[in-house]
């Protein structure tokens, strides 16, 4: 389930059926780290209950996932060995060790541990809408976000997307909602928390939290040069989400209520169905609030 949402706009139609992008994506299916490979990643199944499947089709909706596996040494470890090395060495032949030297024994002692490392698996989700051109991803992190749209690109030769863009930055028009000078967009309500920058180059950086962050503390702040980074709002009592200024949709969490409407509408379907619905229902009201972002951000030029 989306816990954080990095949003991609595909810049021109997708050419292939997701039967297509199975095939693709199976030549680069994922397979753990060798013996000496630090990290590896692939194509591994969307969902647990159906592990031959790589691209999980659900009313015209793709659902993919990355798997990233890296070797994870304890630093510690390595520098208790290379410690012990230098010193041998510096005995031995009566001679500091160089900074260059240092790093390959360093390298050395890395690649020694490597094989009994112990192994952290990570899974990325991610869903492309090709009705709308749209590709969400459920990453901790830009980076890892990043890493499906170029392994994608790897595996299909090209994968036109950009991230989600809006004409108006998100920053001002948050501040513009967060002052009062634009409304929020429609079954769009603020919450709790925002945190306002200063414009300047080396300025810092506040945090408000309070059952009204849009009192008159913002609003001196927002006079005085600072402008919002993220805002939490509610999206129609079913999300509570926090919008940063690159237009991260950030700490998706869903309502007992709404939680409780998922429950019922899926009634008693199979594991594979509940995930399957579960997962869209929720992306239907992120398209939708990308949808309404868009909307209420062209605005503000008119």
């Amino acid at each position: 389930m989306f816990k954080q949402c990095f949003s991609y706009q595909i810049t021109r139609p997708l050419e292939l059926t997701s039967a297509e992008l199975e095939t693709k994506l199976k030549e680069f299916w994922f397979k753990p780290c060798g013996q000496q490979e630090r990290k590896r990643n692939g194509w591994a199944a969307p969902v647990k209950q159906a592990p031959d499947i790589l691209v999980h089709e659900i009313m015209g909706v793709w659902i993919i996932n990355l798997r990233h596996q890296e070797k994870v040494i304890p630093p510690s470890a390595i520098n208790e060995r290379l410690e012990e090395k230098v010193a041998e060495i510096e005995a031995e032949h009566g001679r500091p060790v160089r900074r260059k030297e240092k790093a390959q024994l360093k390298e050395d002692i890395t690649t020694l541990l490597l094989p009994n490392a112990l192994s952290r698996t990570q899974d990325t989700l991610a869903v492309i809408v090709p009705e709308k051109n749209v590709m969400l991803v459920n990453a901790g992190s830009s980076s890892k976000a990043e890493e499906i749209a170029s392994t994608l690109r790897k595996a299909l030769g090209t994968m036109p997307v950009v991230p989600f863009q809006t004409e108006m930055s998100p920053s001002t028009v948050m501040s513009a909602w967060l002052n009062g000078q634009h409304p929020l967009p429609q079954y769009t309500q603020l919450a709790y928390e925002a945190v306002l920058k200063s414009d300047d180059e080396d300025g810092g950086s506040i945090r408000l939290t309070g059952m009204d962050v849009a009192d008159e503390h913002a609003l001196n702040y927002l006079n005085n040069g600072m402008s919002v980074t993220r805002l939490a709002l509610n999206w129609k009592d079913k999300l509570d989400i926090v919008l940063d200024d690159q237009l991260v949709i950030k700490r998706i969490k869903i309502s007992d209520t709404y939680q409780e409407e998922i429950h019922d509408e899926l009634g008693e379907a199979d594991a594979i169905s509940q995930f399957t619905g579960s997962m869209m229902l929720i992306v239907n009201e992120l398209l939708d609030i990308l949808q309404s972002l868009a909307e209420n951000f062209s605005d503000q030029t008119s």
